[in-house]
């Protein structure tokens, strides 16, 4: 009844307030009071999707559009083949009995991703009969992007409770706003898109301070592919943050045991050729896929001057935001009883979101398929920025846009630095410590 008469109200003064309008010439004021009907709505709405209960609603609606966009796509807009036939021929020859990584190749060159991808791509060459039944792994492909925006959601949800005010429940609209992260799923079946569902489950754990899972499925997120790895500096941060030293060594340990474990078959028989091709960090990419420097020519690009200043702004960025403890609060010392400490959720998604960030700006190259490692995390990381709300549209709009040109163009490119640029700086210019973001010890 309280939303009946609000109505019956707000008519009868748009009503009068029209009628006094007409009558002194002026224009209707009902305007303002649609207007005021409108901000009351949403703020119910934001209100109301900060329960739980209604959060789950909402992702529960982001989830439904997500799988009937998704079956659209699939099964109307015409599969696009890129690396699906190579990732197939170089799991064929593991499965051949060939363990020497320098003669495992694809018609796009040679296999250039650690073990966890060999054993992800082999389960899917079974069953979809040796990769002939593409179809059938785009619908994989669509349930991988679905536990992605589910894990995402998850930790959306962490922050918006950690943080209340930080940001409104129904940024979670943007999830779904990108078509190329749709057609990287569905389309393309990058091995990206698996990484990054991996990795954004371990930052899930880590967010909940469940260390040693989560350096489990960090770990396998690593031997899907290496750019995982961005996250690593924060994360070797917040780890000896909640844990000391001792239990930090510990936590490595999981991670390399789960590399040498999935990495074994290789690691007996060809070592070398196993860590030299899998973790190769030499790799000169084709300038023609770069996202990011079509401005630059061909020579300047493959010059290893450019590789070192990108290295040194990436660990220059990195200190900086160390120094000014940005991240949010300082380091604390675990107390001598060796319990650990417990970090707030908000902080350990910023601090890691951040560092990856700062790894893609700085990235000697970027392919289209890169922006599956990131562009979940934008909305969280720009309005934890708080840039005023039609940067921030504009900001996820270029990225978007930088990544949908094709080829890549120079002005592309500059539009993505400078919108990568304003987000690391707003993130910067954040407030580094408040008292709701010190860490929680356990006594």
């Amino acid at each position: 009844m309280g939303v009946t008469a609000e109505h019956v109200g707000a008519r009868i003064m748009c009503s009068k307030a029209n009628e006094r309008g007409r009558t002194q010439g002026g224009g209707f004021a009902c305007a303002s009071w649609t207007r005021m009907i409108g901000e009351v709505w949403l703020d119910r709405l934001d209100r109301y999707t900060k329960r739980r209960d209604g959060f789950m609603i909402l992702s529960a609606f982001v989830l439904l559009f997500v799988a009937v966009s998704g079956s659209f796509v699939i099964v109307r807009v015409p599969y696009t083949e890129i690396d699906w036939v190579a990732y197939m021929q170089e799991v064929a020859g593991v499965l051949e009995g060939e363990r020497d990584y320098i003669k495992l190749r694809g018609d796009t060159g040679p296999l250039v991703y650690p073990a966890g991808f060999v054993y992800i791509y082999s389960f899917l060459f079974y069953v979809t009969d040796a990769g002939v039944n593409v179809q059938l792994a785009q619908w994989i492909f669509l349930a991988v992007l679905l536990c992605t925006v589910a894990v995402v959601l998850g930790f959306y949800r962490v922050a918006i409770t950690s943080q209340p005010g930080l940001m409104p429940p129904l940024v979670v609209m943007l999830l779904v706003a990108s078509r190329r992260v749709m057609s990287l799923h569905v389309l393309r079946l990058f091995n990206d898109c698996v990484e990054a569902l991996l990795a954004y489950a371990s930052i899930l754990l880590f967010a909940h301070n469940k260390w040693a899972f989560g350096c489990v499925l960090y770990s396998l997120a690593v031997s899907v592919k290496m750019n995982a790895l961005l996250y690593a500096p924060a994360l070797l941060m917040l780890l000896l943050q909640a844990n000391g030293v001792a239990r930090t060594i510990g936590y490595l340990s999981i991670c390399a045991v789960v590399q040498i474990v999935l990495g074994l078959p290789f690691l007996i028989s060809h070592p070398v050729q196993y860590l030299t091709k899998a973790f190769e960090l030499s790799r000169v990419f084709e300038h023609r896929w770069s996202v990011n420097y079509a401005f630059l020519s061909i020579p300047t690009f493959t010059s290893k001057g450019l590789a070192l200043v990108l290295l040194l702004g990436h660990l220059a960025t990195l200190a900086w935001f160390g120094s000014r403890e940005v991240w949010g609060r300082k380091v604390h010392p675990v107390r001598s009883t060796g319990r650990a400490a417990a970090l707030d959720a908000d902080y350990v998604l910023r601090v890691l979101f951040t560092c990856n960030l700062i790894g893609i700006a700085f990235a000697r190259t970027l392919h289209y398929q890169f922006y599956a490692w990131y562009f979940h995390t934008l909305p969280y990381l720009l309005w934890r920025g708080r840039l005023p709300f039609a940067l921030k549209l504009a900001v996820l709009l270029g990225i978007e846009m930088a990544y949908n040109i094709y080829p890549p163009r120079a002005w592309s490119s500059i539009v993505l630095h400078v919108c990568h640029a304003i987000t690391i700086a707003a993130l910067s210019a954040t407030s580094s410590v408040s008292k709701s973001e010190t860490s929680k010890h356990n006594h």
